[in-house]
């Protein structure tokens, strides 16, 4: 995870980046898209929000509200 910074409002998120070749090797495919399909649904206090979730041809990338502690 890296910690990444919105150019126009300053607030910081954490990126959480996971190789799709690592995740096909492992067999995770489903327990990933499982992950997003929760985090996206969940609006609690004590979770952290989804904000985004992208994609390229090797990476997908989940931006994730910063909990710092």
């Amino acid at each position: 995870m890296t910690l990444e910074q919105h150019r126009e409002t300053g607030k910081t998120y954490a990126l959480k980046q996971m190789s799709k070749a690592y995740i096909v090797k492992c067999k995770m495919q489903k327990s990933v898209m499982n992950e997003k399909k929760i985090l996206a649904m969940c609006d609690h206090p004590f979770l952290l929000q989804l904000a985004a979730a992208y994609q390229d041809a090797d990476e997908l990338y989940m931006l994730l509200e910063l909990a710092l502690g």
